[in-house]
């Protein structure tokens, strides 16, 4: 995959009580080789009405990233001095070019 360069995806880590006391968990995060790419006319039809006009880029990495892909674990990372969450993972793992395809949302400052 060409034009990659690193892109750090963060996770927010859930605390946990112990003892009755509040410990917090270091974020977990993880550097990849991706390609940032603004979202297609393609990709803005499959969105829902109210999504559509919210700003979003799709990344493309081959870097494995399952597991981070759950509605409790929402990766970020910044890209353009902008915080990104992403939305959603694809899989595309054939014969011809493996990788993962992002979708991530402009988060509010």
């Amino acid at each position: 995959m060409g034009f990659r360069q690193p892109l750090k995806l963060t996770v927010a880590a859930h605390g946990r009580y112990v003892n009755g006391v509040w410990q917090a968990a270091p974020d977990l995060s993880v550097t990849i080789e991706a390609s940032v790419q603004p979202v297609s006319a393609q990709d803005v039809i499959k969105m829902q009405i109210g999504d559509q006009y919210t700003q979003r880029v799709k990344v493309y990495t081959d870097t494995p990233i399952r597991g981070m892909d759950s509605d409790e674990y929402r990766p970020t990372f910044e890209w353009r001095g902008k915080r990104w969450q992403v939305e959603s993972i694809e899989d595309h793992q054939m014969a011809v070019i493996p990788h993962f395809k992002l979708i991530a949302r402009r988060l509010e400052q």
